[in-house]
């Protein structure tokens, strides 16, 4: 009636725990940091590990970026060079210098990757990668990754042939870049001899005039 109190209302019921993350799921670092609204990387970047609060300890550590998991809003990567799987923010994630990249590219091609099936995964990745980047024959020259991807057709020929054509088409491809460079340098280098040739004959023949002036007008005086 009108004069009844209010029954108290129900409790509400407990939230339901989490549910497991599935096995082989990547571990998700610092939860509870800002999403991330955008997908900047692309498959087999290489990156180091930054910011971590939750994972300090990682913190440095550099990793090879499997894919962007939008529903998280984070980077699935792949520590080097043990191979665990995180998922980071955007923000904990720098990508390499090109430099210090092609090297971990280089020395991932070369280390110990487990079992078979596992290293033609490392192996494909880091060729890929490699397909992508813009590099100079300075690059090539200082890191000799064009050794390393060369000894790699030969150890995946007759077993991986797709592994093995990958790594040959790229250690073809960088032969044409570095003797097309090499080729420009020499015109510039012999355009550089000419130009230096013709300024120091020029200075010779400014010097001749320069005498035979002088010399002319002592010769007036004294006469």
């Amino acid at each position: 009636d009108a004069h009844s109190q209010p029954s108290p209302s129900a409790p509400s019921a407990p939230a339901a725990p989490a549910a497991p993350a599935p096995p082989g799921a990547p571990i998700v670092l610092d939860e509870d940091a800002d999403d991330a609204v955008a997908d900047e990387l692309s498959p087999d970047t290489a990156v180091r590990l930054r910011g971590l609060k939750g994972a300090a300890h990682l913190n440095g550590r550099r990793a090879i970026v499997r894919s962007w998991l939008a529903e998280r809003g984070r980077y699935e990567v792949t520590l080097h060079p043990d191979g665990e799987t995180k998922a980071v923010l955007p923000a904990n994630v720098q990508p390499l210098p090109i430099l210090q990249e092609v090297e971990l590219l280089r020395d991932r091609l070369t280390s110990d990757n487990g079992p078979q099936s596992v290293a033609q995964v490392v192996v494909r990745s880091a060729l890929n990668r490699l397909t992508q980047l813009r590099l100079t024959s300075e690059i090539l020259v200082d890191t000799k990754v064009g050794k390393t991807v060369n000894n790699t057709s030969q150890a995946f020929a007759g077993k991986e042939d797709e592994i093995s054509d990958l790594a040959k088409r790229l250690v073809l491809r960088w032969k044409d870049m570095y003797r097309r460079d090499v080729e420009a340098d020499k015109v510039i280098a012999e355009k550089a001899a000419r130009e230096k040739a013709a300024a120091e004959q020029a200075a010779a023949k400014r010097a001749f005039v320069e005498r035979a002036t002088a010399a002319a007008a002592k010769a007036a005086q004294a006469a």
